[in-house]
Parts: C-alpha cells; sequence; structure tokens
C-alpha cells in the first residue's frame, strides 16, 4: 500500500504517463500505472472534510503494521533469491 501526502488542501492529481517514463523498461511498463486501487472508504479513519485525515500524533499507528509487514517482505526475500544476489547488493 502507498500512501500519498501533501500539505495544501488542493485535489492531488496524477498524470497518465508516456512512453519515456518507462524507461525501456517492461516492469516499469507493468507496474507503474496502479491496476488495483482500493476505496479508502474501506479503512477506518477519521474524516474532515470528506478528506481521510492522518494526524501526526496518530502515525504511530502505522509503525508496527509497516515493520511487521517489512520483515514478511525480507524473509520471503530471502527465500526467493539467492544469498549471492543479498550479498552484492
Amino acid at each position: 500500500m502507498v500512501i500519498f501526502c501533501k500539505k495544501s488542501s488542493s485535489a492531488l492529481r496524477f498524470r497518465d504517463p508516456v512512453e519515456t517514463d518507462f524507461l525501456g523498461s517492461k516492469s516499469r511498463e507493468q507496474y507503474l500505472v496502479p491496476k488495483h486501487e482500493i476505496d479508502a472508504a474501506v479503512f477506518e479513519a477519521v474524516e474532515k472534510g470528506g478528506q481521510v485525515v492522518l494526524y501526526a500524533e496518530e502515525s504511530g499507528h502505522l509503525s508496527k503494521f509497516q515493520a511487521q509487514g517489512a520483515l514478511s517482505h525480507w524473509k520471503l526475500m530471502r527465500q526467493v533469491l539467492p544469498d549471492k544476489v543479498w550479498e552484492n547488493w
């Protein structure tokens, strides 16, 4: 999951990618544009003015989930790629 934040109240907008954004990479072409976006309404959050707001003093709630996710991902990647890859990283 990726969360985009900004300091102004104006709408956050993204442009569609152009061919040069992919830098000749088939992987970028495949994954640069999200295909499985999650409706923000499925998350429990404090709402203010119709927008989902995460207050600084509440951001610690995310830390434990981020740490668990990072550790799980690391363990999985250590199984997927050989030790030589990680030793040369």
